[in-house]
């Protein structure tokens, strides 16, 4: 990259920043990032690294601005909270693996495509649209722990990489380019409440909202993008038909809410929203099945098997680690790409422990076949074409 481009590449990125207050955030002398912004100085790889790291980008998001990295900045910096900061980072590092691999024709092989037309639908009806679309191709059952069976649904059906991991705040997050989509779910939420976090991130990048990478504390809906995320979130988890099918039993009605929310194994607040949103409940009942509670509801089921099915749905979820993404990464081990401590980072494991297990696992056949198809897809080359190349 040409000197001017470096520094105008810098300047666009930093849009929204003083270039003192990034100078002064990087370490850097303000009169030298102006000579660097202007073309007039080229940039050391240590100050690119540093302007980087006080962006919340890659480098890489600066020496290659047609990337996939150079996609995620502006939502990486709109971020001022250090604790969803932590997501962030977490974010950019695992795009940045991916597009070492990327680059290296280890690419993932995601499956979203025929998306319903919703261009000339209102909001509510595009998740309706969608969410229909996510029954269809999902094709997962409830069965006794629903988090993790739509976990592994989305991620075999659909190709969209999932990681399940601690953090201190954030509920969840995603990038939402079709190049690479990934959802990030905080393990340290129950699960019934991950649950509906998975769903409205999957529904973000469904949409391909625009942001390219969102983290999300809450899931307020105070805009259009996070009320339609949450309305898809709430037609894929808890369809209407079938709520108001199962309202037609006789029973008391906290014992039929009970029952609803252990069904769809969803939360207390989630399901009462649903109701209220649907016109079942008016915002005065709403109100009050707020103030009963998880233990209100607790307390009114007589029936002993029903309130462990509930208490269950409210642990923790186990950790899960993207497939694609680890499977691409033991591939780039296997071919020289990458050294085995990404994939260790990425698996929480200890790297010499790992190094063992690879010299004798096997990478899923399937895979290796879907990866090494693109550099097969030329066409037909003479024998003076092949070897044209330098040896190495």
């Amino acid at each position: 990259m040409e000197v001017k481009d470096l520094g105008a590449r810098i300047k666009t990125l930093r849009d929204g920043i003083e270039s003192i207050e990034l100078a002064k955030d990087a370490g850097i002398d303000p009169s030298v990032l102006s000579l660097i912004e202007d073309g007039k100085r080229p940039a050391k790889v240590g100050e690119i690294a540093k302007i980087a790291e006080s962006l919340g980008i890659s480098p890489l998001a600066i020496l290659e601005p047609d990337s996939l990295l150079a996609r995620l900045p502006v939502a990486a910096r709109s971020t001022t909270d250090a604790l969803d900061k932590e997501m962030n980072v977490r974010l950019v590092a695992l795009a940045e693996l991916h597009h070492l691999l990327f680059c290296a024709s280890i690419k993932p092989t995601i499956s979203i495509s025929d998306l319903p037309d919703i261009e000339e639908l209102e909001w509510l009806d595009q998740s309706k649209k969608f969410a229909n679309w996510a029954k269809d191709n999902l094709k997962y059952s409830n069965g006794d722990d629903r988090f993790s069976n739509l976990v592994v649904s989305i991620e075999n059906n659909l190709g969209i990489d999932i990681v399940v991991e601690p953090y201190d705040d954030a509920l969840g997050s995603a990038i939402t380019d079709k190049e690479f989509p990934l959802i990030l779910i905080n393990s340290q939420q129950p699960k019934n409440r991950a649950l509906f976090t998975l769903a409205h991130e999957l529904g973000h990048i469904l949409f391909g909202d625009g942001r390219t990478m969102m983290v999300h504390r809450n899931l307020e809906g105070k805009d259009p993008v996070e009320r339609r995320a949450n309305a898809f979130a709430a037609e894929l988890l808890m369809p209407e038909r079938e709520i108001k099918k199962m309202l037609k039993a006789e029973e008391t009605d906290l014992m039929r809410f009970a029952k609803l929310m252990a069904h769809f194994s969803v939360s207390w607040e989630s399901l009462i929203y649903r109701l209220h949103n649907l016109r079942i409940i008016n915002s005065a009942g709403r109100d009050h099945l707020r103030t009963v509670g998880f233990a209100g509801i607790i307390r009114s089921v007589d029936d002993s098997e029903l309130v462990k099915k509930l208490e269950l749905q409210r642990s923790y979820p186990e950790l899960h680690f993207p497939k694609q993404l680890s499977e691409r990464l033991k591939l780039g081990y296997v071919s020289g790409i990458v050294s085995v401590n990404p994939l260790a980072g990425i698996l929480h494991r200890d790297s010499n422990e790992l190094l063992e297990e690879l010299e004798t696992e096997p990478i899923a056949e399937e895979y290796i076949t879907e990866a090494l198809n693109p550099l097969a897809d030329s066409v037909e080359e003479s024998q003076d074409e092949v070897y044209a190349g330098e040896a190495v």
